[in-house]
């Protein structure tokens, strides 16, 4: 595979595969350091054991943020607070074991992301997505084929794309009733 890089002079090749291979290599042989690999192995199970905590880390952040939402209401502030977390989550889950979680996180992320009016967030929707994601790391949730999960991840989905259709088509149509302010010229 590979991958474009910005070298300052246009775009160069890079094949990390390549990368890789020689920090596998016995140094003066050609062969694999499958000792170096076996240690790395060991260290990713040792450092595993912590995965199950970082994730619960994360859920009491995204729990701090919707209790600042509940307080404080959806504003810019709390949802980018939020949104931030969430984003983490996406992109952590299947590396700290918890692969479901990041289809709630995902479509979290768009919520937030991408409502129209902060205003009129809906708080339940909020609530159900930090609910779904911190079951799946509070019940150790790791199995990709868990029927459960996996269908209150889809509904979410499907609500969280009906809802910002619906407040997106809300939203224009009260640009379009609303007066143009027409600058005065002196």
């Amino acid at each position: 595979m590979s991958v474009s890089v910005k070298n300052g002079k246009g775009f160069q090749q890079h094949d990390p595969s390549d990368a890789l291979n020689l920090k596998a290599v016995i140094p003066g042989t050609r062969g694999i350091d499958y000792d170096a690999i076996e240690r790395a192995e060991q260290a990713l199970s040792e450092l595993s054991s912590s995965f199950n905590n970082w994730m619960l880390e994360e859920c009491h952040k995204l729990a701090d943020r919707r209790t600042a939402i509940h307080q404080s209401g959806p504003n810019c502030e709390t949802l980018e607070a939020m949104f931030h977390v969430a984003h983490d989550i996406k992109g952590q889950a299947a590396t700290l074991g918890f692969p479901l979680a990041s289809g709630p996180a995902t479509s979290l992320c768009k919520l937030l992301y991408e409502i129209p009016r902060p205003e009129r967030m809906s708080v339940a929707l909020i609530d159900q997505h930090v609910d779904a994601i911190c079951a799946i790391v509070r019940e150790n949730i790791q199995d990709l084929e868990h029927k459960t999960t996996v269908e209150i991840s889809r509904r979410l989905t499907i609500v969280t794309n009906d809802f910002l259709r619906q407040e997106a088509a809300i939203h224009a149509k009260k640009l379009e009733t609303e007066p143009v302010e027409t600058p005065i010229l002196d």
